[in-house]
């Protein structure tokens, strides 16, 4: 089991389908939870919990998304949080016959097909979706929805190195398109469907995200960046959009990498320098890291224990210096990835990489593994957690 940048912190959701672990609930009414990665309001990603007030739509159907409404259903249904539970208006009664239930936020009073929710980037909205039908009945009334981000998040870091054209202020980045229709790939909006997650009918417009920052030797890091919510999309080979920068009143264009994917409930952070005449983009070293700060994995939560653990770092300076990730009191050893080997393992140790590069880091333990943890997610990349006991 891979998890690309820790992004398996899902407040207590346990398996794969989105369902949380829990006894059956006997009701003759439609009960709802609903489970949320955990995400900093700082990410552009504003839902960190439920609040009350909250307001998810349901389409409760008796077959797949686009078939029959189901008891008091008539068309979606609206679930309200009361910082204690869901409530959900209609009710809708159950029987003996499963209800299928699929769910999205925020809720929206005009949607009339859960197939087509519409969707934008100009208010950057966390849209969330849940995916595939959960069933209920009157014997398992009680449904537990794992909702997914819609959308995905664009970090920026900007170093300056010898830059003299004024103060440095960053002020805007403008997500430009190509000139031609097979070039547009930003979208502005699109509808969609909740039970997937598939975003279509777009509009490409470009999109500006207004910002106020100032360029720092060193870049900016995690909680500083600029961040803008994006509709996933795929770069080709004859792709052309471009980012566009103005600091301090001029222009910098920069092209996005060609013949990449950015993906639903994914942040990427482009690393640029700028420079006495330009700006360029560091295409080799665009990294994923999670929404928010979370910096934990309970294993509970995703797996049975393992007795190994391997993720991938990746450093940008040489001499950078990295605290290896602590999975608690264990004994064991630690590769870190260039030919340096330590027999006993520590929650403490720490490592110098002499080169820039990427490298895979290696805790190997003799003692079940029960919680991983790092003190800075920047340059970590993926975790695999697959050698199960």
């Amino acid at each position: 089991m891979s998890l690309v940048a820790m992004g398996a912190s899902m407040a207590g959701c346990s398996n794969e389908d989105g369902i949380l672990n829990q006894p059956a609930v006997k009701s003759d009414k439609l009960i709802v939870e609903a489970c949320l990665q955990n995400n900093d309001g700082d990410t552009k990603a504003p839902i960190s919990a439920w609040t009350a007030g909250n307001s998810m739509g349901l389409f409760v159907k008796s077959s797949g998304l686009t078939g029959d409404d189901y008891g008091e259903a008539n068309g979606q249904v609206q679930a309200v949080y009361n910082n204690v539970a869901w409530t959900i208006s209609p009710e809708v009664s159950l029987s003996s016959t499963p209800a299928n239930v699929y769910a999205y936020f925020p809720y929206d009073a005009d949607v009339i097909d859960g197939t087509a929710v519409p969707v934008e980037v100009a208010s950057q909205t966390d849209y969330l979706y849940s995916g595939n039908a959960i069933s209920a009945s009157a014997s398992n009334a009680k449904v537990s929805l794992q909702m997914k981000h819609a959308l995905c998040v664009f970090a920026f870091s900007v170093k300056n190195n010898g830059y003299i054209g004024g103060e440095g202020k960053l002020t805007s980045i403008v997500f430009k398109n190509g000139a031609g229709i097979d070039t547009k790939l930003f979208a502005s909006k699109g509808t969609m469907d909740i039970s997937t997650g598939n975003i279509r009918n777009l509009v490409y417009d470009d999109y500006t995200l207004v910002t106020d920052k100032t360029i720092t030797g060193n870049g900016w890091g995690i909680g500083e960046q600029p961040l803008a919510l994006v509709l996933p999309f795929q770069t080709g080979s004859s792709s052309q959009p471009t980012f566009v920068f103005t600091v301090d009143g001029k222009e910098y264009e920069v092209a996005v990498p060609k013949n990449m994917s950015y993906n639903a409930g994914e942040q990427y952070l482009f690393r640029l320098t700028i420079n006495s005449t330009s700006m360029e983009l560091d295409a080799a070293n665009i990294t994923i890291v999670p929404w928010g700060d979370q910096t934990g994995v309970d294993l509970d939560d995703v797996m049975t224990k393992v007795k190994g653990l391997t993720y991938t770092l990746t450093t940008t300076t040489a001499g950078e210096n990295h605290n290896v990730a602590n999975v608690g009191s264990v004994n064991g050893t630690i590769d870190w990835g260039d030919s340096s080997v330590e027999e006993s393992y520590s929650a403490t140790k720490s490592h110098s990489y002499a080169s820039v590069g990427t490298y895979n880091v290696q805790i190997q333990a003799e003692d079940e593994i029960n919680t991983v943890t790092v003190s800075n997610i920047e340059g970590i990349e993926e975790m695999d957690f697959s050698q199960i006991v």
